[in-house]
Formats: C-alpha cells, structure tokens, sequence
C-alpha cells in the first residue's frame, strides 16, 4: 500500500484507513469464500475475535494439513480487563515428551498451579505466563510426577527457560 511505501502509517492504520466495506457484516449471514488461487488444501474455521470489549465472528482460511512443527492452534480464552487470554492447544501425545516444561517467550510468571510432587496428564497446565498482555498457558507434554519447579508466580522468565520437570 502507498501508505507503508512512504511511511505514512501508525498502529491506528488498520482502523482510520482500509476500506472493509465490501465485507459482510456478520460471517454467519455469508460464505466467505476461498482466498484467489486456493486449492483443496485449505479449510475455513470459524473464530470468535475479542477486540476492544467487542466481539467478532470471523471466518479464517488455514491449511487442511499444518506442516509438521507449526505452531499449536490456540482458542480463545476469558478475557481480563486490560489483557487478553489465550489457552495454547496441546498437542503432544500421553507419554510423548522430553518431560522438561519450558517456556516459548519471556514474560512473567502469574500463577504456578502445581506443585512439587503433584501427578500432572499431559497437556494440564503447570503455570500461567503472562507475555505481551496475553496469558498463556504453559502444559506438561507427558504424564507424570512434577520432580521439580523452578519458578513462582512473579518470576521472569526467557524463551526457553525451564518452569518444571515431569517424571
């Protein structure tokens, strides 16, 4: 768009300036269709988007079959004032799993719900992480014992760092 060609965008760009109009006003009332050029291996999924207070029913187009290592899917979650929760989708098998829980992105540890010695299923959530105003859930990928616990609600944690260990 022009706009970004010459820097002359800001983070209220979306808002002030693209023209949705030709959208429908409510995914329900209409079949979105599919992207130009998509074949058969895209699918369409419905999404209920929080913004501002408001709620949206959107249509997404996404790959039929996620390439191996993609990013977990994620639903929607109870929102907060001032922040936004989303619930990572586990998709890790029972028994599949190093039994080490790490974080993907720093942020600060909110709530620790398990606690040393406690039996945990694989994707039951070990902590809550709070990362750019959103609350992610941090799961176990296998079934186990917790054997350790290296953060407490309030802690800083980077991409990576280790939050518990499953045995």
């Amino acid at each position: 768009h022009p706009d970004f060609a010459r820097a002359r965008h800001s983070t209220r760009w979306v808002e002030e300036r693209l023209d949705l109009s030709h959208l429908a006003t409510n995914a329900a009332d209409t079949e979105a269709p599919a992207p130009p050029g998509a074949a058969e291996e895209l699918e369409a999924r419905e999404v209920t988007a929080e913004v501002d207070g408001r709620r949206y029913r959107l249509k997404l187009w996404v790959p039929a079959n996620p390439p191996a290592g993609a990013a977990p899917q994620v639903t929607a979650g109870a929102r907060a004032p001032g922040r936004a929760r989303l619930h990572a989708a586990h998709t890790s098998t029972p028994g599949a799993g190093s039994g080490v829980v790490t974080v993907p992105m720093q942020g600060t540890v909110v709530k620790v719900l398990v606690a040393v010695g406690d039996s945990v299923q694989a994707g039951q959530t070990i902590c809550i992480l709070e990362a750019m105003k959103m609350e992610n859930a941090i799961s176990a990928e296998r079934d186990g014992v917790v054997k350790e616990l290296r953060v407490a609600a309030g802690d800083s944690v980077g991409t990576g760092d280790v939050v518990a260990v499953v045995d």
